[in-house]
């Protein structure tokens, strides 16, 4: 759980064992409780198994015993923000909210009390609610229809944890790491997948493309992939002309650009033969071949549907490099 004050971009896991502790442990972190308030909310606080323990009860709770002052001091967080859907699900009050802060993370053995139907409410809207970062708002989650959603984008990080032959746990997460340190574990892109929401089920692609009600479904998740992926080709392209940007005195793609342009001078013309291609094509691989020469960028991550910004160096180039190539193409066969 981080500290929204936290200046030291470090991660603290907490695990907590019921809607009471939850309560208490986020609001001693969340508005800094002194010892005397966190009395008065545990009393204020129903019983575990009387009631289910939530920041609006808990509000309502101290209005009612007189202490306004503490009431006011939590009010902010009954329904704002990343703990909205945690601690307001009674009657389904929610309300999302983008915040800078780093986010929250909850962890309970029981689920957080959540019954079947509760669970996959707050878990339809969490993932329509999760966005992937620098794609222009694309949102994870999508509904289709009643029933079904589909989840295109984002990476999952899997976690193992075991008890060895001496009772030590091994594996899982450090309870303290770096902000960095949680960023360079290693994750996987998720699978797009539809969810169907009334049979509690996850197909991906494959097998979705296999039962025929779900036709009109796939189709919208085929349509949703090629738009994730044109964004995050677009993103991707951004940080390659950067990287090309800060390549450009390497003598090695120096030494290239020179002798594309003088090669023909001496007799021995570099060529380009993507003659009966179109425009698109040729700058991708014009642009492909500078950022191999450079060593700019690996050759498997470069995207299929690269894109370029007119003006920006690698688009100069790559424009520069077709030029020549194709002059020299046309010179040597006589056209």
């Amino acid at each position: 759980m981080t500290d929204k004050k936290n200046q030291t971009g470090t991660i603290h896991v907490e695990p907590v064992n019921n809607w009471r502790e939850l309560v208490v442990t986020f609001l001693a972190r969340a508005v800094a409780l002194t010892d005397d308030e966190r009395k008065k909310i545990e009393e204020a606080l129903p019983e575990d198994g009387k009631e289910r323990a939530t920041v609006s009860i808990l509000h309502k709770n101290l209005r009612a015993g007189g202490h306004d002052e503490l009431a006011e001091k939590i009010e902010p967080f009954m329904l704002e923000g990343t703990f909205g859907p945690i601690f307001d699900n009674a009657n389904m009050k929610v309300k999302m909210s983008v915040r800078d802060e780093a986010p929250n993370f909850f962890m309970d053995e029981a689920h957080l009390l959540h019954d079947p139907g509760t669970s996959k409410g707050f878990n339809r809207l969490r993932m329509r609610s999760t966005f992937v970062s620098g794609l222009g708002g694309w949102a994870i989650g999508e509904e289709y229809d009643d029933r079904y959603d589909t989840e295109v984008g984002g990476n999952q990080l899997l976690v193992s944890q075991s008890i060895n032959e001496q009772g030590e746990i091994e594996g899982g997460l450090p309870t303290s790491m770096s902000m960095d340190e949680l960023a360079a574990i290693p994750k996987r892109p998720t699978p797009p997948q539809i969810v169907d929401y009334q049979e509690d089920k996850r197909y991906t692609l494959e097998e979705a493309e296999g039962i025929e009600e779900l036709a009109p479904v796939v189709q919208r998740l085929k349509e949703r992939i090629a738009e994730y992926d044109a964004k995050l080709a677009e993103k991707t392209s951004c940080k390659i002309a950067e990287a090309y940007q800060r390549d450009l005195e390497k003598p090695e793609l120096k030494a290239f650009k020179e002798m594309s342009r003088y090669s023909r001078k001496y007799g021995f013309p570099m060529v380009c033969t993507l003659g009966d291609k179109s425009e698109e094509q040729q700058l991708h691989w014009a642009a492909c071949l500078l950022l191999e020469v450079a060593g700019t960028w690996p050759r498997e991550d470069i995207p299929k549907q690269l894109t370029f910004e007119r003006g920006t160096a690698l688009f100069n180039d790559a424009q520069q490099l077709l030029a020549n190539g194709l002059g020299n193409a046309r010179q040597v066969s006589g056209g």
